[in-house]
């Protein structure tokens, strides 16, 4: 056994225990513990206290969308507080409603509301017109149960709410009626009013009832016996300026504040985390006997990520999406992890085996029936290969422009042919398929699609033969942004039907490949290589083509070096049993391996060289360092530099832009020149300024340069331009003559790239400012902005629990620690599992220019992401109960074989 594995990690002897209502693991010999529980629990809507930036006001803890709820637009003011005083457990944020109806109506309304259960509603454009969509499309299916909270669950029955809370402080100089007002899924709706004392010292907890306290109904005139408690959509809190059948009347303005909207079970029982008798008093660790418990209990939170949001929409078949606070949004990668957690879910009795088969079913459907083409609208994909999204109709992501944004058209934002997320789709394909294979109707039918699937893909559409490597991705011919070099796509197919993605090395535009081992690519190769279809397949050279380099270590390192790309390929291999490789020039025991990089960053967060306040102390240690949203909503590969074959100071996202001075003219003197961009340049004279405004579609540290042209009076200096962005000085160049003669003027160059702090994304006023020089003045052809390579550390503080989660097989002490002490930094929501990702002190991550909310303190990201929970779930899964995936993976015949060429020690009976 290799070193760090767990002695007896595959306990043959654990049984399933019901206490109360759910589900723990206990040992029948007696040697691992049921978790202790605990009578009642809070459930956290939203306490405010993670409100970063504006985005975050729009999304609370049970991934719906929130804000103002009013009758007329900028009647009501919602803003964050960070300071409130008085209130125990109101430290950190607070929501600030202020309203002002003066001048309005007597029937108006001000205030705000929260959707109880995920996104009610969106922009959603289907036809890829690039349009906004006249109205907003509403998503049925998502809404909180008071009666069964987590609904389809096996694992946490019957689990009931008895109460609303929230806290409250009117800081006006009046008292203000508050209407409390809960909707069902249909718009039935049922409320309470409260009186709120004029008070700006004084927090109320306010407690209800559930059902009784909500006796009122305008849906019902007065009845509220029609309202579906089963069904819960939205709670809003509501001043109304006069109601005068309920003798109503409000003061005109006023301000109060709100914190810890919470449910509450009473009497459901659920495990105590917080007992004393599970900690080592010397570590503040979990004792050993616990270990398993603990571990099942954050597998089956984790599942219920592929139960909860999972698509709503029969177009999609119920698709997962990307992420909890989008609705709109599947993703084709996530299909691979919620495809594989169905199989889990039959095996541990989180779902029946029927309902199981059913699920996939659906899925396998979609995946399956759903159009193929080169068209850009209306695909699912094209030659077998999925779209990265796709939107509610089970296609296609389309996205399209806002129209109040300036300088941005989202619409040529568009989504990829994607083979990474390919991949990940067909190894739970290829899961699924061996799983369900029972002579049921449903069962039959399964194995017969996920072999059609995976049979479909040509992989050979995507290998590039001068570098034996995969393409990223592919594009259709479209109206679109190619930008950076993650964003290109600019090789032509050989069909001229769309492109490849590209990347740009010097003058040259080459193949952007999957051209560094990493785990993603490793399941890429070998699902070519075991293609059903022999046609499709890509031999071995896919796999050997991918570059191994160690920069200098032990172990073969990934580019980005970020966990995920350790710890993927794990998911549906055994590699303990694989052993080394037989690649030509330096194989590979990916085991060992994943496990030295695993120990390279476990030991850099230990050493902490940069002294963030996340990583450790005393008596924690959080190392999950991978893929994650960070505080300011930048989506970065986290990394230890000791795992990466980056550059320690890491690497842009951002995309260039260029700009044509002459279609920002403002009545400045357009000339004709030949050889410029467009053959047209604006004429700038002495003291002259020049503004365009400029858009930056990504969070970077950016360079602009400017393309010119000059004819110099020789017996003077050339001009000086300064540089400045949004009023402020980022600095100047010369613009020294570019010829001889009085041919200057049809000549360029491009000036000295002047260097920005990092900039959000957004827009903003460029200005060019000319002085000195002759009176001839300057030529402007064109202005780019583009991202400065290298200019963010592979590590800022931001931590994610799945990357620790997902090692758990390599470093198993070191992982279940972290989840244990991520639990206890108060990360695990009882309801929704782990959180994305945290951080302790958002300042280690804040970047210059950053627009935020607050710059201090601690922070955690409650959304859910596919690519999180399905990775932590598998892995623990695999080292709980023996690598249940992993087996029905490389069971698949042609993968078997592959297998067999690639590791001949496997012994593969």
């Amino acid at each position: 056994m290799k070193a760090g594995m767990r002695v007896g990690c595959i306990l043959s002897n654990i049984v399933l225990v019901f206490i109360g209502n759910c589900v723990f693991v206990d040992d029948a010999f007696g040697s691992q513990r049921s978790l202790p529980v605990k009578t009642g629990q809070l459930f956290v809507i939203d306490d405010f206290d993670n409100k970063v930036t504006q985005n975050d006001m729009g999304f609370n803890y049970f991934a719906g969308n929130m804000g103002a709820a009013e009758t007329i637009e900028e009647t009501t003011s919602l803003t964050l507080t960070n300071e409130p005083e008085g209130c125990e457990g109101c430290e950190g944020g607070s929501l600030c409603i202020s309203y002002d109806f003066t001048g309005q109506d007597s029937d108006v309304f001000a205030g705000f509301f929260a959707s109880l259960f995920g996104l009610t509603d969106t922009l959603v454009s289907l036809d890829g017109s690039g349009q906004e969509p006249i109205q907003s499309t509403w998503f049925p299916g998502y809404y909180l149960d008071t009666q069964d909270l987590f609904r389809d669950s096996n694992s946490f029955m019957d689990m009931t709410i008895e109460q609303l809370c929230f806290d409250c402080r009117n800081e006006s100089a009046e008292a203000i009626t508050l209407k409390v007002e809960l909707k069902d899924e249909m718009g039935f709706d049922v409320f309470t009013r409260i009186t709120l004392e004029p008070n700006a010292q004084t927090w109320n907890t306010m407690t209800f009832d559930l059902p009784s306290a909500f006796s009122l109904s305008v849906a019902g005139e007065g009845d509220p016996d029609g309202f579906d408690w089963n069904r819960v959509s939205l709670l809003s809190l509501i001043i109304e300026r006069t109601n005068i059948g309920d003798w109503i009347s409000n003061p005109d303005s006023g301000v109060i504040l709100i914190d810890n909207i919470l449910l509450k079970d009473l009497d459901g029982e659920y495990p105590d985390l917080n007992s004393e008798e599970m900690v080592d008093a010397n570590s503040g660790y979990l004792l050993a006997d616990y270990y398993d418990a603990f571990l099942e209990y954050v597998r089956r939170t984790s599942m219920l990520y592929f139960l909860d949001f999972s698509s709503t929409d029969a177009d999609t078949g119920g698709i997962v999406q990307d992420r909890s606070t989008f609705a709109d949004l599947m993703t084709v990668g996530g299909v691979g992890f919620q495809l594989s957690a169905y199989c889990i879910a039959a095996e541990r009795g989180d779902l029946s085996r029927e309902e199981a088969a059913q699920r996939t079913l659906d899925v396998l459907r979609v995946l399956f029936n759903h159009p193929q083409g080169p068209d850009r609208v209306g695909m699912i994909g094209y030659q077998g290969f999925f779209y990265h999204f796709l939107g509610i109709n089970g296609l296609r992501k389309q996205n399209f422009d806002f129209e109040n944004t300036l300088d941005v058209d989202e619409s040529t934002n568009t989504v990829e042919l994607s083979t990474i997320d390919t991949a990940l789709a067909m190894a739970g394909v290829v899961t699924v398929g061996q799983y369900f294979n029972r002579s049921s109707e449903v069962e039959m039918e399964i194995a017969s699609l996920a072999e059609a699937i995976y049979a479909r893909v040509d992989w050979n559409f995507m290998f590039d033969t001068n570098t034996n490597q995969f393409y990223l991705g592919w594009k259709p011919n479209e109206n679109r942004v190619d930008c950076g070099n993650f964003g290109r796509f600019l090789i032509n197919d050989s069909s001229n039907l769309g492109q490849y993605s590209s990347k740009q090395v010097g003058d040259r535009e080459v193949s952007a490949t999957i051209d560094y081992y990493t785990d993603e690519g490793l399941l890429i190769a070998l699902l070519a290589m075991g293609s059903p279809e022999p046609d499709h397949r890509v031999g071995r050279e896919g796999w050997d083509g991918m570059i191994r380099e160690s920069g200098g270590d032990s172990f073969v390192k990934t580019y980005p070096g970020a966990m995920f790309t350790y710890t993927f390929a794990s998911l549906w291999l055994d590699t303990l049993a694989l052993g080394t490789d037989t690649h030509p020039t330096i194989p590979v025991d990916f085991f060992y391996n994943t496990q030295q990089a695993a120990d390279a960053t476990y030991n850099y967060v230990i050493e902490n060289p940069r002294g963030m306040v996340t990583w450790s102390d005393e008596n924690t240690i959080h190392w999950g360092l991978s893929a994650a949203e960070d505080p300011f909503d930048q989506y970065f590969a986290f990394a230890a530099p000791t795992a990466a074959l980056a550059n320690p100071i890491g690497y842009s996202l951002g995309c260039s832009r260029v700009f044509e001075a002459e279609d920002q003219n403002d009545g400045d003197q357009i000339m004709m020149r030949s050889h410029a961009s467009n053959e047209r340049t604006v004429l700038l004279k002495l003291d002259k300024s020049y503004t365009t405004p400029i858009s930056v579609p990504e969070s970077a540290v950016y360079e602009i340069v400017v393309q010119y042209s000059n004819d110099n009076d020789n017996s003077k200096s050339g001009e000086h331009v300064v540089i400045s962005l949004g009023g402020i000085s980022l600095g100047s160049f010369d613009a020294d003559d570019t010829g001889d003669g009085g041919f200057g003027w049809n000549n360029f160059v491009t000036s000295e790239a002047i260097v920005t702090e990092r900039l959000a994304s957004g827009s903003y006023g460029l200005t060019l400012t000319i002085s000195g020089g002759d009176d001839y003045g300057l030529e402007v052809d064109m202005i780019e902005i583009r991202p400065r390579v290298e200019d963010r550390a592979l590590a800022d503080g931001t931590v994610t629990i799945y990357g620790a989660a997902s090692a758990i097989q390599y470093l198993p002490t070191e992982s279940l620690n972290a989840l244990w002490s991520a639990a206890h930094a108060g990360t695990l929501h009882p309801r929704f599992g782990f959180a994305d990702a945290f951080n302790l002190e958002i300042s280690d991550a804040l970047q210059a220019g950053t627009d935020s909310l607050r710059t201090t303190g601690a922070w955690i990201n409650f959304n859910g992401f596919a690519i999180d929970q399905g990775p932590m779930l598998m892995a623990i899964d695999n080292y709980l109960y023996g690598s249940l995936v992993p087996k029905l993976f490389m069971s698949h015949d042609q993968i078997r074989q592959s297998l067999e060429t690639l590791f001949p020690n496997w012994d593969s009976e």
